[in-house]
């Protein structure tokens, strides 16, 4: 067989078969172990990679898109920042010191009934401005100064359906501040701003026919507050 084959081999035969067979070998190899670095995004097809390729805690947070990582536990609290700088000061306020005060009236049973159109007295303890003249027990408050004047008035009535609560000015009730009484024991409040002159006599006054009954010392039967705010 071999004084056969002998003629027909030649060394082009002999190279020819050497070159393929390196190159069937190379190519072989070559599938078998890739370089290092090689394969990128374009050749791993769509899918490839899931759950069971990836090695166990290996992907970090930027890997994932927003919403697909569930929020943690709330973390400690902080400590506290420091403090911010100082805000601009403001404007002084107006200064109601001598022109503003207030009364109460610490009814008895002398004077705790005040009748259809009579003023209530006021007994104090007062708290008034040097602007503002009163008397304890009297019934009238002066000012000393001309201006606008935010008048509270309020009483608690123990007997009075029908009465009313009022402002009045030099003896004239002011237009507005009347505030009637509609339960038989309750709190009645009015408020009120009017324009007063220097020597001006302010009283509260029952402006209705029905004689109101005040609540009794130590409670507040009735108080009056005066505040010039221009």
């Amino acid at each position: 067989m071999w004084e056969r084959l002998r003629p027909r081999i030649t060394f082009a035969n002999v190279v020819s078969c050497l070159a393929l067979f390196v190159a069937l070998g190379g190519s072989a190899y070559a599938v078998k172990r890739l370089p290092k670095n090689s394969v990128g995004t374009k050749q791993i097809k769509k899918n490839a990679v899931n759950s069971a390729k990836v090695r166990n805690h290996t992907l970090r947070a930027a890997d994932f898109k927003a919403g697909q990582l569930p929020a943690g536990p709330r973390g400690p609290e902080g400590p506290a920042g420091k403090e911010g700088p100082r805000g601009l000061k403001g404007d002084p306020g107006p200064d109601f010191g001598p022109d503003s005060g207030y009364s109460p009236q610490l009814a008895s049973v002398a004077n705790q009934t005040i009748v259809g159109g009579a003023d209530v007295p006021f007994s104090g303890p007062s708290n008034l401005g040097s602007n503002i003249s009163h008397t304890g027990g009297a019934t009238t408050f002066t000012v000393g100064s001309g201006g606008r004047y935010r008048l509270f008035w309020a009483s608690s009535n123990t007997v009075g359906v029908g009465s009313a609560l009022a402002v009045a000015v030099n003896g004239t009730v002011a237009a507005g501040t009347t505030i009637p009484v509609l339960t038989a024991t309750g709190h009645v409040s009015g408020e009120a701003i009017v324009q007063l002159a220097a020597g001006d006599v302010i009283t509260v006054r029952n402006n209705s026919a029905v004689p109101m009954t005040l609540a009794l010392s130590p409670s507040v039967g009735a108080s009056l507050t005066i505040q010039r705010i221009a």
